[in-house]
């Protein structure tokens, strides 16, 4: 029981959050992420994700609003905590994308 204690404790220490944001039009500051996304997609990898690649045509999701202000790639808490219960053989994220607001 004890060794189950200290590899739950281990996985909750290692596992984090993560969000990377990337600016594509200047029309909406990145910091207003306060504004819910306007698409949202969850993403399944195995393996750490090695040599696996999301793709998302942002731009014509986006057609209508005028553009993409920014994208965003998360990793939640639960996310993570998955991703380390599986030693990284299955990883989730989230990726958001924000359209420019008129």
């Amino acid at each position: 029981m004890k060794k189950y204690l200290i590899l739950f404790t281990a996985l909750f220490l290692i596992t984090s959050c993560s969000t990377q944001r990337f600016s594509v039009n200047s029309k909406m500051p990145i910091q207003d992420a306060k504004y819910r996304p306007d698409f949202t997609k969850s993403s399944n990898f195995f393996f750490w994700g090695i040599g696996q690649e999301t793709i998302v045509n942002s731009y014509e999701l986006c057609k209508q609003q005028g553009g993409v202000s920014f994208v965003e790639s998360k990793l939640t808490f639960v996310q993570g905590l998955i991703t380390g219960i599986t030693y990284g053989i299955y990883s989730p994220r989230t990726n958001n994308i924000y359209c420019n607001k008129n």
